[in-house]
């Protein structure tokens, strides 16, 4: 019966019928018991057990063992609060941006709506992926929203896993997932557009790509989409007019200080960045001794309500996260009741808030 059968295929046959006769949460025998029984090398009867976990066969919880699994029947899906986590890849740092409780706060409505269980947590962008299989298998989940994932790995390890997720803003595509991105390209152009119809034609971006050692696929969007949107109007693009200003007030401040140290026929009259570097460009203008929108127009991105406490208030691109997650998380919960990973490009919308720190342009200018 085992004949032409390689060892770690034998050795999982009979692993696979030992488990099938123990009751649910049965705590298995340690490894070396396991090979003693199967008659096979470590290296053999830890590639069977992780065979047997990615069937949902068995489970793993850190520093305890493995564990016989109780998978949950389609009519038990139906009738329980499902659990779903919500998972963060963020630096440490980067959890106290108010862009992220927005967000979660969202996230949190829609699953008591469609009573869901939500933990969330924020998970480390450059630890190991068998890091990442350990903490998923220890939450005992559903179903996961994955935020900022920074690589395919991650994802193919919750194919594996056989654990329905949404993608929100990767940072990396895989298309087997439910990959969603705010439309960036759009948002930019909704700002340029409408700083054009105030006469400007200087205008700089400050874009955050490579915050904290990492690429993020959504501020290249905006890069490109900055780019062609000038391109669209017929506006001049110079290398000093494309800088990095990240995510922070400190950077915004560095980056708005080289801008209005530009002589005046090159200096801009409107700088683009975002919400979280807003009040740094404010600050930068005021030690130039400029004022905002009458020498230089200011204009962020993502529309956090906090921000609307700057003086003048910032103009700026909202994401409509809030639709977003809403019509997601009912995807989610149709996923895990199918038992189906769906896949695809959603989109969020983006619409434009026009305040007092955006004006028309110097008339000298």
């Amino acid at each position: 019966m085992n004949q032409g059968k390689l060892r770690y295929e034998v050795v999982t046959d009979e692993l696979s019928a030992f488990v099938s006769e123990l009751p649910a949460g049965t705590k298995l025998p340690s490894v070396r018991n396991l090979m003693r029984r199967f008659n096979g090398s470590q290296a053999t009867v830890d590639r069977s057990l992780l065979i047997l976990e990615e069937r949902s066969q068995i489970r793993r919880i850190h520093g305890r063992g493995y564990f016989r699994s109780s998978p949950a029947s389609a009519e038990d899906l139906s009738n329980r609060s499902l659990r779903i986590d919500f998972c963060l890849f963020l630096l440490p740092d980067a959890i106290r941006n108010p862009f992220y409780s927005v967000m979660v706060a969202d996230a949190l409505e829609s699953s008591r709506k469609l009573n869901c269980i939500m933990n969330i947590f924020v998970f480390d962008p450059d630890a190991s992926a068998e890091d990442f299989r350990a903490r998923i298998q220890m939450n005992q989940l559903d179903g996961l929203f994955v935020l900022g994932c920074p690589k395919v790995v991650f994802g193919q390890i919750l194919h594996s896993m056989k654990i329905p997720f949404v993608q929100i803003s990767p940072n990396s595509l895989d298309d087997r997932d439910l990959n969603c991105l705010t439309d960036n390209a759009e948002g930019v152009r909704l700002g340029v557009e409408h700083l054009v119809k105030l006469g400007h034609r200087r205008i700089a971006y400050l874009h955050g790509q490579g915050f904290g050692g990492c690429y993020m696929l959504a501020q290249e969007e905006r890069i490109m989409g900055f780019y062609e949107a000038m391109r669209k109007y017929g506006l001049p693009v110079t290398a000093s007019q494309v800088k990095y200003g990240g995510f922070t007030s400190e950077e915004g401040y560095t980056a708005a200080r080289e801008l209005l140290a530009l002589p005046p026929e090159l200096r801009p009259t409107a700088i683009f960045g975002n919400d979280h570097n807003a009040a740094g460009i404010y600050r930068a203008v005021q030690d130039a001794g400029l004022r905002i929108p009458e020498d230089i127009s200011v204009m962020g991105f993502d529309n956090i309500p906090s921000q609307i406490a700057l003086n003048p208030r910032l103009t700026s691109v909202e994401i409509c996260f809030h639709e977003l997650v809403a019509e997601q998380m009912g995807h989610l919960v149709d996923m895990i009741r199918k038992k189906q990973q769906q896949s695809g490009l959603v989109r969020s919308k983006v619409r434009l808030f026009c305040r007092e720190s955006t004006g028309p342009a110097p008339e000298n200018a």
